[in-house]
């Protein structure tokens, strides 16, 4: 049933128009004779169609109360009117009507405009339900309709489109002038060509540009355009639609940033579904482990990677912790595409979808080859170290012993007749304490302790001036390749008897890698020091004589290349070495201030390359003057703490002629002095309890001034650099001999008595 509001003042035509409706099944049907009642009662009853009349009495006319219930209640209105101008007309159209029957008039007529018009009304219901759910559905997605009329210029804009652009309220008249001043100055060009195109082409064009809002922001629209045409082709409107894009923009940025940044990483990240396999790794995977995008994809890491050393225990732990959604970290040994191993640490994270089931895992790789390396280094310097005080404090100890031994030896050979039977016996002990003060020597050069005597080399003559020696000890079966410029200026400042003994002690260690011949070269070259290079050998950089040793011999594995310089380890046989040459060389090297490196293969020989700093300079060609044994009978006051010692080397001055006072501190030896001013020397340990032998010096040279003293010692601590920049060459290491002591003690009174 259809409800109907008749609004009619005279009663009779309104009961014959409330019959005819009944007849022709509408109903119920009600009445109203005036405008005010007329509002009312739709209010009230909310009919489906009020057919009323134009000329109703009262204050309210029938086109005002139909205006209100139009607006007002969205109930359609059918006017009745006897007669109709056109003023009436105009004036009905403010409450736009659904129909005109104009009086007298049939059911039929009746019927076919009543039907019309809540028709209408339907289609005019659902349509607005329509645009209300397309304003929404444009209002969630940012995208706003517009049309415009080619030929006007003018648009229409639906709300979302005003709130997309931001640049003018709602309702703003709008003209194709006006939304390209919206755009910014540097993509107007971008929304011209939209229209252009989609007109040229006749195809729905679609650009991105962005809008400049009064507050200053910058906002990204999506612009669609399609033109239309009349029949005779030209174009006649175009519409389209504009969506706000800027969130989708901004995060397509940070996607594209956050690629970029995972691209550039220095770590090798690898993203694989929850069963392992491989979706995606960026450029750092590739360098370190070869394998490339397209290789790796599709790919488990266990097939490209695995390298046998973790068990199967290893990679159950890790799966377990990690599909219990916990972030796993830990090192690795993987194997690389060329088939090298490295280690690397290694952290996996789950990655979880909307509903927070792990769907990918996230691995991020850090190459650990380097670090290990320095580690190594590390731990090897350290060991050596440890080694190298070890060797100091027992060649120090082993120096005092030696000193007895060897001096009491001298002097009984001093003291027997040739003939005696003894004799061979105390010469046998004194050989052997030579080897042992030789092996004493190379104890202490390894650990960076030996007395150095450094001066400017030309090393590049030194080498040249070494070849027959060289030759004599690497035999005929080797050949001696010599690349070292005589001539140049390529000078280090080291104790050359100990370079001399650098070099002579690889080309032994090469001679005994190539037991049927072969070939050593030995070459001389300038280099420099990177940066790099100096912070992993605790060098300066700059400018140095690198110093290369290479065989063609046996070569060795890295194992043994990693402890070739350990005292005490050799490869050779019993009795064919002392395991200190190599432990020599890299204490003398790292003493000069300088480093040595070694590369070897088995079967490719080895390479052992010194790095000394280089100096600017002339050679330091002078040497040491050698003075003869010479008795004498000054008296010499000997200061030293041990007991034995102290009484073995007051013999040995004795044995000369030397009158000897000793005294085992300091303090008593400033007394002896008071007492005795005849004393002309005075020999001093460096290191003593209480008072030190550099300090004993400092008072005696306020005492007696001029008084000349020789420092001994068999220690080798950093004390000895003090003692030799003060006092030059009055020093004398132990162990000595009676010869080497007297000659020194000789050449000092000498100098002490050229001098007064």
């Amino acid at each position: 049933m259809t409800r109907i509001l008749i609004v009619e003042d005279e009663g009779i035509i309104a009961r014959d128009i409330q019959r005819q409706l009944m007849d022709l099944g509408y109903g119920p049907v009600d009445m109203a004779i005036d405008g005010e009642e007329a509002v009312d009662t739709a209010r009230q009853l909310r009919p489906e169609l009020v057919l009323m009349d134009i000329h109703l009495a009262g204050e309210m006319d029938g086109i005002e109360a139909a205006t209100t219930i139009r607006h007002e209640l969205q109930i359609p209105c059918v006017f009745l009117t006897a007669y109709a101008t056109n003023d009436v007309v105009e004036r009905a159209k403010q409450a736009d009507p659904s129909g005109y029957i104009i009086k007298p008039f049939d059911a039929q007529v009746l019927r076919t405009t009543i039907e019309i018009a809540i028709n209408k009304d339907r289609l005019d219901r659902q349509l607005r339900r329509s645009e209300a759910v397309l304003a929404e559905a444009q209002r969630i997605a940012h995208i706003g309709g517009w049309e415009l009329d080619i030929a006007t210029g003018q648009a229409h804009w639906s709300d979302e489109s005003y709130a997309v652009m931001g640049t003018m309220p709602v309702g703003t008249p709008i003209t194709f002038e006006l939304f390209v001043a919206a755009v910014h100055p540097e993509d107007r060009h971008l929304v011209d060509r939209m229209f252009q195109q989609s007109i040229t082409e006749r195809m729905t064009v679609e650009v991105e540009f962005r809008v400049l809002r009064p507050d200053g922001s910058t906002r990204f629209v999506r612009g669609r355009c399609k033109a239309y045409f009349d029949e005779q082709g030209t174009p006649v409107r175009a519409s389209g639609t504009l969506q706000d894009v800027t969130a989708q923009h901004r995060a397509e940025e940070l996607l594209r940033l956050q690629g970029a940044a995972l691209n550039s990483s220095a770590d090798g990240v690898v993203l694989t579904d929850r069963n392992g396999t491989v979706e995606w790794v960026n450029p750092a995977f590739t360098a370190v482990s070869g394998y490339t995008l397209e290789e790796a994809v599709g790919r488990n890491p266990r097939d490209l990677l695995k390298s046998g050393v973790q068990d199967e225990m290893f990679y159950r732990q890790m799966w377990s912790t990690i599909l219990q959604g916990r972030v796993w970290t830990g090192e690795m040994t993987n194997r690389k595409k060329n088939g090298s191993l490295h280690v690397e640490e290694q952290t996996i994270t789950p990655v979880r979808n909307a509903d927070g089931a792990i769907t990918h895992f996230v691995g991020v790789k850090r190459d650990l080859t380097e670090q290990k390396r320095l580690e190594q280094r590390f731990l090897q310097a350290q060991k050596m170290e440890g080694i190298g005080r070890l060797a100091g404090g027992v060649a120090h100890d082993f120096n005092n012993l030696l000193t007895i031994i060897n001096g009491t030896c001298e002097l009984a050979l001093i003291e027997l007749p040739i003939d005696h039977p003894l004799r061979s016996e105390f010469e046998e002990i004194q050989s052997a304490g030579d080897r042992a003060a030789r092996l004493t020597k190379q104890l202490l050069a390894f650990s960076r302790k030996q007395i150095l005597v450094p001066a400017v080399v030309n090393v590049g003559a030194h080498v040249t001036q070494s070849a027959t020696m060289l030759r004599r000890l690497i035999g005929k079966d080797i050949r001696l390749v010599l690349d070292a410029p005589e001539d140049g200026q390529l000078q280090v400042f080291a104790d050359p008897n100990q370079l001399e003994q650098v070099m002579l002690s690889l080309a032994v260690n090469a001679r005994d890698a190539m037991p049927v011949g072969g070939t050593l070269t030995i070459g001389v070259a300038a280099v420099t020091v990177t940066p790099e290079f100096a912070a992993l050998h605790e060098l300066t950089p700059g400018p140095f004589v690198a110093l290369r040793v290479a065989d063609t011999g046996a070569g060795m594995t890295r194992e043994v290349g990693e402890r070739i310089f350990e005292p005490f380890f050799t490869t050779k046989g019993p009795g064919k070495g002392t395991g200190l040459g190599l432990a020599a060389v890299y204490g003398v090297v790292h003493q000069s201030g300088g480093t040595i490196e070694v590369t070897s293969e088995p079967g490719q020989g080895s390479c052992f390359t010194v790095y000394f700093p280089e100096v600017l300079g002339a050679p330091d060609t002078a040497s040491a003057p050698q003075l003869n044994h010479a008795p004498g009978s000054e008296m010499i006051l000997l200061v030293e703490d041990e007991t034995s010692l102290r009484d073995m080397t007051a013999r040995m001055l004795e044995s000369a002629g030397y009158r000897v006072m000793t005294t085992r501190n300091g303090e008593d030896a400033l007394e002896l002095l008071h007492d005795y001013p005849a004393i002309d020397l005075v020999i001093t340990d460096v290191v003593m309890p209480a008072m030190s032998g550099p300090d004993l010096a400092e008072r005696l040279s306020t005492a007696r001034p001029g008084l000349k003293v020789l420092f001994v010692s068999g220690d080798t601590d950093d004390t000895l650099g003090a003692v030799l920049t003060l006092h030059g060459a009055n020093f004398l290491p132990k162990p000595f001999t009676v010869s080497v002591l007297t000659r020194k003690v000789r050449q000092m009174l000498d100098a002490a008595a050229g001098q007064a």
